[in-house]
This record gives structure tokens, sequence and C-alpha cells, in this order.
């Protein structure tokens, strides 16, 4: 039988053709999930359209967030969705407040304990910034954020340390927003680059 890999299947081309060499008795089955493939390029490709739609509205509030490593369109449109101008929020810790990345605190007598994160929060908002960090804190470009990480990775571990990282973000991203200011970090020609790539110059 004919070995076929990911990446036979990465363009419609290389798929046609190694559903050409396959048995006949697999090729009507083959040939139906292909099908089915490339309606879902498709309809993945018109919501990529609309997402860009989205964001070209707004062009400087997405260069502004976009010039913090690890956020992407995906990332650009949830923020701008769910945290819009960032006036009905008082400060950035308000901020992270509203997205869950705040730990629980325990306070008895004189003493004061940080459990894990709160329950309460936007899911949805906190998931994506949990993600964008760490690819913040994979680049090299992170600055003070991935600088903090990486001091606090070495006590803490890293699913502390991200969640840290991501109050850190969601609370930096709160300031960029409210100010117009970029990401200090992050070189012109590189951001310039980032929304070339994303179809956003």
């Amino acid at each position: 039988m004919t070995e076929i890999t990911k990446k036979h299947l990465r363009t419609k081309a290389s798929r046609e053709v190694s559903v050409a060499l396959l048995p006949d008795r697999y090729k009507k089955e083959a040939e139906r999930i292909l099908k089915v493939l490339d309606l879902v390029e498709l309809n993945l490709k018109l919501i990529e359209g609309e997402i860009k739609d989205s964001l070209k509205k707004h062009p400087a509030y997405v260069q502004t967030i976009m010039s913090m490593p690890g956020i992407g369109m995906i990332t650009s449109l949830a923020i701008m969705s769910y945290m819009g101008d960032c006036k009905r929020f008082s400060s950035g810790k308000q901020a992270a407040y509203y997205a869950g990345l705040v730990p629980r605190v325990d306070i008895s007598g004189d003493t004061v304990r940080y459990g894990r994160i709160v329950s309460r929060g936007c899911h949805s908002i906190r998931r994506v910034i949990v993600q964008a960090a760490w690819s913040l804190v994979r680049c090299q470009h992170g600055g003070k954020i991935k600088e903090f990480y990486d001091r606090l990775y070495l006590k803490k571990g890293a699913k502390k340390s991200i969640i840290a990282a991501s109050r850190k973000m969601i609370e930096v991203l709160y300031t960029m927003i409210r100010t117009g200011e970029l990401f200090n970090s992050m070189p012109e020609n590189i951001l310039n680059r980032k929304l070339a790539q994303y179809g956003l110059m």
C-alpha cells in the first residue's frame, strides 16, 4: 500500500497525486474525504478574510496590540472584541481580573496566601492570552515580560510562571491600548513584516 504522510496532504495538488497512487479499493473513500477537506479549507479562507476585514477597520489599534510578540490575527480579534478600548477598566489589574488572571487570596490573621487563579472571569480571553504568552516567552523580543517569566520559571516552574506572565501581559496590553504606545521591545521592521505577513499593511 502507498504510504501517505502529512507532507503529501499540504496542497490540493499533492493530495490529488497521492490519491491517484492508492489502490482502487481506497480511492473512492479518499476522494470523498478530499472533497470535505477542500470545503473546510475554503471556509477557513473565508473566515480568515472576514477577520482581516474586521481588523483593517481599526489599523492603529491593531498595530498597537500586534506590536506585542505572540499576538496574531485571532488574538487581536479576541482582544478587540472582549476588551475594546479598555475604558471600562480602571486599571490593568482590573483588566487582569476580568480575564480571570489574578490569584485567589486567603487571609488568616496576619498570614496572606496566594492560591490558584480565580475561577471567575472571561475564559475565552484568558485562553487566548495564555496561548499568546507561551509564544511571547519563546520570542527574542519578549522584553521585560519574557525576563519576568524566565526569573519566575526557576522558582515556580512553567505552569505558574506562564499564568503570571499572562497576567503581566494583559496589564501591559491595557496600558498600550489606553495610550496607543507600541510594545517597546519590538523592532519596527519586525512589526512591519508581521503586519505584512497577515496582509494588514
